[in-house]
């Protein structure tokens, strides 16, 4: 990226991995439900408030336009957590994560010139730039997997006691297998099952059109039947997630 060093802005806060890795979908839980709590896959909510010192959403953001420190601050303590989960998703275990919620956070930055949005559309902009960011970095990560050695899978890393060794073993498997899907499948796949975001916020996120979206999902649920066939442990493990 380019840009001036004034444009340039560090993130210190220590991002953590998910805490919580459960491969349900959960229909009946709301993409806005979920945005406060703990990074991984469990409830969060997307309703941004600003502080008390703006006086509405419109001056919060003419603020964060201008850069200003509080407001950027403000942004990024409530989102950042947000961003991870939405790279975690995308991209599975990778060393690189949190040098990309920094990335995201940058390209945040140097975008709001354009922003034209308010405080509802901030979340789904900012998801949107996650999305690209990830998306760049698998496109990178598969054309330097074709010239090296083969590395081993990065090790599932799940802090939470919550988290079985059976459904840590079933998640890895279950990204081997999303590895193998077309970059344009995967990321539409990976947010609306392993991220449960509605069809409306996958197509937004990703650009697409909703038809699209749906196509998309379709031939990636194909393509991972085909692939699963290929690892009696993880379809023994869906079938009897799905029977439980």
């Amino acid at each position: 990226m380019h840009g001036s060093t004034e444009s340039r802005h560090e993130f210190h806060e220590p991002i953590h991995p998910p805490s919580t890795l459960d491969l349900r979908v959960s229909p009946s839980a709301s993409h806005d439900e979920r945005a406060d709590a703990s990074p991984g896959f469990g409830p969060v909510t997307n309703v941004l408030h600003p502080p008390a010192f703006y006086r509405d959403g419109e001056a919060f953001i003419d603020a964060l336009k201008q850069r200003n420190a509080g407001a950027v601050g403000y942004v990024f303590d409530r989102y950042h957590r947000r961003v991870d989960r939405t790279l975690f998703a995308v991209l599975g275990p990778d060393p690189d994560r949190a040098d990309l919620v920094q990335e995201v956070f940058t390209r945040l930055l140097d975008g709001l010139p354009r922003f034209r949005g308010d405080l509802e559309t901030l979340e789904p902009w900012i998801t949107r730039i996650a999305v690209y960011t990830a998306r760049g970095h698998l496109r990178r990560r598969q054309t330097a997997r074709r010239w090296t050695r083969p590395q081993p899978p990065e090790p599932i890393d799940v802090p939470s006691p919550q988290a079985s060794p059976e459904v840590v073993d079933a998640l890895g498997r279950a990204y081997a297998l999303i590895e193998r899907l077309p970059v344009k499948e995967r990321i539409p796949f990976v947010l609306r099952y392993m991220d449960q975001m509605k069809l409306g916020e996958v197509a937004h996120a990703c650009d697409i059109s909703l038809a699209t979206t749906k196509r998309r999902l379709e031939r990636a649920r194909d393509r991972l039947d085909r692939y699963a066939k290929s690892d009696p442990i993880l379809i023994d493990w869906m079938r009897r997630k799905s029977a439980s």
